[in-house]
């Protein structure tokens, strides 16, 4: 088997994939707009926001300043546990605050852990068994379920006509008589 050789940016210190002539999408958009500084240099790239022509300061909502910092600090590793950063978390807590001093990369998993998301989601997964009834989706009860194995099985009336009785897809019978679905169920 070949591996695939992923190709990283030309330009020294980026290390990013590249997307065309040998370059990232960042470096490549930069030769397009003609801007000369091809140096990875966060500074120089935050100091372009003043020529930009539709910079409108730094009054922006919290969303567009999340977006910007997403422009501003490119992909690195995460700077706690080295996979690919794909967030850039505010230490501060405020989105609107860009500086670099402020910005810190990580990945998803490292970010949700850092501002709490991570503690919300286990303790919401804790409380709320989701399974059988109790599941958001369930189109069937506990009691359905028997009647249809039951008929199933002694009765051999096709998934099909089962389907049409409950008002559900076939497959979602035949999931539950092959025990691929309610899983807890004896019978």
């Amino acid at each position: 088997m070949i591996d695939k050789i992923e190709k990283r940016c030309e330009i020294e210190g980026c290390g990013r994939l590249i997307v065309a002539k040998g370059l990232c999408c960042m470096h490549y958009g930069r030769i397009r707009a003609g801007i000369p500084n091809m140096q990875p240099n966060r500074i120089t790239h935050m100091n372009m926001k003043e020529h930009n022509g539709m910079w409108k300061g730094n009054d922006v909502t919290l969303t567009n300043g999340r977006v910007r910092a997403c422009h501003w600090f490119g992909i690195d590793k995460c700077e706690i546990c080295s996979k690919p950063a794909m967030d850039r978390h505010h230490r501060d807590g405020n989105p609107i605050n860009n500086d670099s001093s402020n910005i810190q990369c990580l990945c998803r998993s490292c970010h949700m852990r850092v501002d709490g998301r991570m503690d919300g989601l286990k303790e919401i997964q804790k409380q709320t068994p989701r399974r059988g009834e109790n599941h958001p989706t369930a189109k069937l009860t506990f009691m359905q379920v028997i009647e249809i194995r039951k008929r199933y099985l002694e009765e051999k009336i096709f998934q099909y006509d089962l389907a049409k009785e409950h008002g559900v897809s076939q497959s979602l019978i035949s999931a539950i008589v092959m025990r691929k679905i309610w899983k807890d169920i004896a019978i």
